[in-house]
């Protein structure tokens, strides 16, 4: 069996040169990439090769199947899970030698068998301390297994793996450091039921999971036995499938389901609907159409509504101001024309012209009884030298005061008057 499980001997066939490659069929399988593989030799501990792999005659790898490179072992890894009904399909693997620029190609066939022990019950798990190509070491692994089966799943002797997957693309954020792990999403299949110990486990972690979608700093009741792993909870899930064509990978298209060749005899039968999809080009009438009549209303027509009507609303409350003012002036208006008996608030004043009497502007200047000038004020305001019966100021303002000539400077000074 070339699974996880059994990574060494999986190893150990891609070592000898062996081009046929067996797996099975919803599970997880990895092969190895390693310079021994291309008839070269490389030192540990430098990364010296290069590989891209695709399907034969294709630009690039089926979509359930993925390529990653671990710097920690210098080995580059294909890993997936292969569908039901999936046919044997064919793998070109090249590799560049980064020194000598050397290129080399190898073609795996690989064989898919079909799966006895269907995986209905799994569990999902994420491990913060590990990445994918750590998933590859089948001593970790094959502790994880150990610890379930004893403590928490003790009926699952099937336990195998389903799903794998970066946490990145599950939606997981990078870490804080450069470099660090970014976690891996792994479920772990079995056609025993769950257990009791993982339903009550559910049960606490159901009121962690409705307030938070990550949460590191959770610890469960069965903590004590996964020692060195380092788990989020939040992700933990109790999954029953029910194995259909667009539920058997979580990281494949439903519509590049199954790679393989239509049959010659019949091209419109059933079975060669699952197996007609192989890199065919995309047709312009079978792009999915988007209307963007919402975007348009929502932007253009409703700010233009609201705009209408604030214009509106603003307009009415100024001219129903204004009336107000217009209204409340001509109330104030005949008020003060009924106060002043019509003359339309002018006091009419007569002034005095006859006096005689001589004053100085110094005269003026104390307080007044009051706001409208009377008879004794403008008889003060006519007093001055100029003012005679025969010559008549008839302006309603004082004269200016005497003129001191600067000769007679602090002493009696000619007097002058205009």
């Amino acid at each position: 069996m070339y699974i996880i499980a059994n990574l060494s001997l999986l190893s150990f066939i891609a070592l000898t040169a062996a081009t046929d490659i067996n797996i099975y069929s919803l599970q997880v399988f990895a092969i190895p990439i390693v310079p021994q593989y291309f008839n070269w030799t490389s030192d540990n501990g430098r990364n010296e090769y290069r590989y891209e792999a695709n399907l034969l005659d294709s630009p690039d790898l089926p979509s359930w199947i993925h390529y990653t490179y671990s710097k920690r072992t210098y080995r580059g890894y294909l890993y997936g899970v292969a569908p039901k009904d999936q046919k044997n399909f064919k793998l070109q693997i090249t590799a560049l030698n980064n020194k000598t620029y050397e290129t080399r190609e190898k073609i795996l066939e690989v064989t898919v068998s079909d799966n006895d022990s269907i995986s209905k019950f799994q569990i999902q798990l994420k491990v913060n301390n590990w990445n994918v190509e750590d998933m590859f070491d089948h001593n970790r692994t094959d502790t994880l297994f150990e610890v379930l089966r004893k403590n928490v799943w003790k009926n699952a002797t099937d336990l195998q793996l389903t799903f794998l997957a970066p946490a990145i693309e599950l939606g997981a954020r990078y870490p804080l450091k450069p470099g660090g792990d970014v976690g891996t999403v792994l479920r772990l299949g079995s056609s025993i039921p769950f257990s009791i110990d993982l339903q009550n486990l559910e049960k606490e972690l159901e009121p962690t999971m409705k307030k938070f979608t990550t949460c590191d700093f959770k610890k469960v009741s069965f903590d004590r036995f996964f020692f060195g792993f380092e788990f989020d909870w939040c992700y933990f899930r109790l999954i029953e499938v029910s194995y259909g064509l667009e539920e058997e990978s979580g990281r494949r298209d439903m519509n590049a389901s199954i790679i393989g060749l239509p049959p010659a005899s019949s091209t419109l039968s059933s079975e060669f609907e699952h197996s007609e999809w192989r890199w065919t080009r995309p047709y312009k009438s079978r792009m999915p159409i988007r209307s963007y009549r919402r975007e348009i209303f929502t932007s253009v027509f409703v700010p233009a509504l609201l705009l209408m009507l604030l214009v509106g609303l603003l307009s009415a409350t100024l001219c129903l101001h204004h009336d107000q003012l217009i209204t409340g002036n001509n109330k104030r208006s005949s008020a003060l024309l009924k106060e002043n008996n019509g003359t339309n608030g002018v006091q009419m004043i007569q002034y005095a012209t006859t006096s005689t009497n001589r004053g100085t502007f110094r005269s003026l200047s104390g307080p007044q009884s009051c706001c409208s000038p009377t008879l004794s004020d403008s008889q003060s305001i006519n007093r001055s030298p100029r003012t005679t019966k025969d010559n008549i100021n008839i302006y309603v303002r004082p004269n200016p005061p005497p003129y001191i000539t600067p000769n007679n400077f602090g002493g009696t000074g000619i007097r002058a008057d205009f």
